[in-house]
């Protein structure tokens, strides 16, 4: 164990020390600094912000120190954080996002640059988020993403280990009398429901009164409320209009009530290690067995505290675990500490890793592999089990390969005739051989034909090759010129190259385009749609405004035009005016419009409720029919014509010339 000073000079440390971590939560190193040999070559300039490192390598940032005198020498009394928390309660996000994120999206979000990077297992809904980032912390936002997607995490070096449960199940006991003392067990009800109810999927603040126009209700009973003694125990009610699923609002409630009974036992362990019973390894979230006769206690619990007392040589001096009721706290919310603000509010409401990621993970593994000390067991085939941790083992039989992290338990991690079986594959090319194959590296993947390359997926984007390995297309991110000058860039782009595109029908062995846009020559240059092939002589294509009204039982009662065949006919036909969305009759027009110039246009005909108006109406080679402002025109040309005015006067016009007029006196 060493400590880093602010200039990077490094000193060796002996001291006894104290780990405490909760489950999903805060980690603290803390420890007296006597004034030994090794100690006092530091211990006057000893200050925070200075680096620990434990003997597992793990980085600490010094975040307190109080010194004082012992007897005539200088002691210190120190608390650290992991350098994980320290580094991302010291890093923000400026860029706010206002819109539905997947899990892994979100993720992204936070560790873009923050030099850790993560590993996610697990399926997990999308999430509205509103004011994500905009100057929050990495940690806060690391901590509301865990909690409302539900997770939990793990830190290991600069890989943070995302999951929908961490821990094992592992086959160790702990009892009274055997490897466990003090055990004491707590129920706190002073929070205790059987009942909620959550509003969901409205607009406006989340607690503010538009909860009350919340289109999502749920509600959730506890089968404990049939108990005459207990009842219905109603929760505060979820209000978050950014749920719009039910299951995921079920989910929330049922959470709520189910975790609002808190037990807890904690017990002192004892360190029987060197008898070889795997007592030390019980992680935080890990499930064991808890058994105490006298409080009539045996049930599998899960360790959502655990604090270790070591010396400087690394030995344990004391080990103290606290429990969570498995039925009940199946996960904790994350407490972070940060030092920016305290999250209080309960938030109701899924990539291949760059390369200096898996340099990370390269490391690790690489350390716990030439460290690692091993006993070897030829009972039934070879077992290979650490003698510090016998929850480590792996096991080579006839069979195949197994690697165990609960004590061959169960064997996540394994090789045999039927293939590999792998909870994580971190890897810098993965090649399968032969004419047709798949190379993954640095975040894509490329599938090959022989030599040729056929596809790219990554970054971004997902792009298609023709057989002379020329690029036929690509479908990913784009951006669209907006109005303002800007661009717009969350959406998606299908880029065809010197190529078509198709949209095609399949029946009865027989292929027919629905869509296609071909530019590959001059005689393949268009764009055209069409109805699907006829059935028993009908289809139709249909052009409409607003797809929620084409859902009602007339399709055509709005702005629309739809072209028909049916076995006798091909219609077109052109609908205005229409309905609304909440019923009411809207109006509408016709119209043709001829663009005059770049900036002008005018009106060359319109139709109307009950009317048809033209600027100029030509029928057949020699009949014309116009209008002014003050009178009608009939004619065969525009220099020969009949005119009345509005006053009732007739002009007969030949060659320009008026010939006759008559009055209608």
């Amino acid at each position: 164990m060493y400590l880093i000073d602010l200039n990077n000079r490094h000193y060796v440390t002996q001291m006894t020390y104290q780990i405490e971590e909760d489950l999903n939560g805060n980690k603290v190193f803390s420890a007296v600094i006597k004034p030994t040999k090794p100690n006092l070559v530091f211990l006057e300039n000893l200050e925070k912000m200075w680096t620990l490192v434990d003997d597992d390598e793990n980085f600490y940032k010094v975040v307190f120190v109080k010194k004082q005198g012992e007897g005539k020498l200088l002691s210190a009394e120190i608390r650290a954080i992991p350098s994980f928390y320290d580094d991302f309660d010291n890093d923000r996000v400026y860029e706010e996002y206002n819109r539905s994120l997947t899990a892994k999206v979100a993720f992204d979000i936070i560790f873009a640059g923050s030099g850790y990077f993560y590993q996610m297992s697990g399926d997990y809904y999308a999430i509205d988020w509103e004011g994500f980032g905009g100057g929050s912390t990495r940690l806060e936002m690391f901590q509301d993403a865990l909690n409302r997607y539900g997770a939990e995490f793990t830190v290991m070096g600069q890989t943070v280990f995302i999951k929908k449960l961490i821990g094992e199940d592992l086959n160790v006991m702990y009892r009274h009398r055997l490897n466990a003392s003090n055990i004491v067990q707590e129920t706190d009800a002073t929070s205790f429901w059987t009942y909620a109810k959550g509003y969901g999927d409205y607009e406006g603040d989340k607690e503010a009164g538009d909860w009350k126009d919340a289109k999502l209700i749920r509600e959730y009973t506890s089968p404990i409320a049939n108990i005459p003694g207990i009842g219905k125990r109603h929760a505060p009610p979820i209000k978050d209009g950014r749920v719009k699923i039910a299951s995921v609002m079920d989910a929330n409630l049922k959470r709520l009530v189910d975790e609002s009974l808190k037990i807890s036992v904690t017990a002192d362990i004892h360190d029987l290690t060197k008898q070889k019973y795997p007592i030390a390894q019980t992680n935080v979230g890990d499930r064991v067995f808890l058994i105490d006769e006298r409080i009539s206690l045996n049930e599998e619990v899960r360790v959502v505290n655990k604090s270790v007392v070591r010396d400087w040589r690394g030995n344990i001096l004391d080990i103290r675990l606290t429990f969570g009721s498995q039925d009940i706290v199946k996960r904790h919310q994350a407490s972070l500490s940060n030092a920016a603000k305290a999250v209080n509010e309960l938030f109701s409401g899924r990539k291949k890793l760059p390369l200096n990621a898996l340099a990370s993970e390269v490391a690790n593994v690489t350390k716990a592999i030439l460290s690692a000390q091993t006993e070897l067991d030829f009972t039934n085939g070879i077992i290979a089990r650490d003698p510090d941790n016998p929850n480590l083992v792996v096991m080579l039989t006839s069979a195949g390969l197994g690697v165990s992290q609960d004590g061959g338990k169960t064997f996540r991690n394994a090789i045999t005739g039927r293939g590999i079986l792998a909870e994580h594959i971190l890897a810098g090319t993965i090649t399968a051989g032969g004419n047709k194959r798949i190379d993954i590296s640095d975040g894509s993947i490329w599938s090959y034909f022989g030599n040729k390359l056929t596809m790219n997926f990554g970054q971004y984007s997902l792009d298609f090759y023709h057989t002379d390995e020329s690029l036929i297309g690509s479908f990913g991110r784009g951006t669209i010129p907006m109005s303002n000058g800007s661009t717009y860039a969350r959406g998606l782009n299908l880029l065809v190259a010197n190529s078509f595109f198709d949209i095609i029908h399949l029946r009865n062995d027989v292929r027919n385009f629905a869509f296609r846009t071909a530019a590959f020559n001059i005689d393949n240059n268009y764009t055209a749609v069409a109805g699907p092939q006829a059935w028993a002589g009908k289809s139709f294509l249909g052009l409409y405004t607003d797809a929620e009204l084409w859902k009602n039982n007339r399709r055509t009662d709005q702005a629309c035009m739809v072209f028909e065949q049916t076995p006798t006919e091909h219609n077109t036909h052109l609908f205005f005016g229409g309905r609304s969305e909440t019923g009411a009759r809207k109006a509408g027009t016709f119209g043709v419009i001829y663009n005059d110039s770049e900036d002008t246009s005018q009106l060359i005909a319109q139709a109307q409720k009950d009317r048809w108006w033209v600027r100029q109406l030509q029928a057949g080679e020699k009949a014309y029919v116009s209008s002014t402002s003050n009178s009608a025109r009939f004619g065969v040309s525009d220099n020969t014509y009949i005119t009345i005015n509005d006053n009732g006067y007739v002009f007969f016009v030949v060659n320009g010339v008026v010939k006759h007029t008559f009055s209608p006196d």
